[in-house]
């Protein structure tokens, strides 16, 4: 699968709440740095600690995805819009994202969310050098 068929299959198995679809595209070994909770979580029993962080965080959150692009053949570079609340019912957050997805072995081996899109494309261009 390509790169952006296998951040697709992640979209939507997370988006529509398939826990189970969503663990065994992981990769052991991921890692995850969300932009709005600043953590890093490594591992698939750490992203289920992002979980119940959020529910703790947040009453609501609406995350529209816009538009992606692969980058290279195991990454791609999606952009959208995230508007979040917590309990007392004040608008935390509300703000442009972009997220890199990058893959292993057909399984999402690492994420990065980026609340500044030029940022994200900058990571983007580093991560290109890098593997030169």
């Amino acid at each position: 699968m390509s790169p952006s068929d296998l951040f697709r299959s992640f979209w939507d198995a997370y988006t529509q709440g398939r826990v189970e679809d969503v663990r065994g595209l992981l990769h052991e070994d991921v890692e995850w740095r969300p932009s709005l909770l600043g953590d890093v979580y490594r591992g698939r029993r750490d992203l289920e600690r992002w979980l119940r962080t959020l529910r703790r965080e947040w009453k609501t959150m609406t995350v529209v995805y816009k538009d992606m692009r692969e980058v290279a053949d195991d990454c791609v570079i999606a952009f959208g819009r995230v508007t979040a609340f917590g309990y007392s019912g004040d608008q935390r957050a509300d703000t442009d994202i972009a997220w890199v997805a990058e893959f292993a072995d057909g399984l999402l081996r690492r994420a990065r969310a980026f609340v500044d899109r030029d940022e994200a494309l900058q990571y983007v261009s580093d991560r290109r050098r890098a593997l030169g």
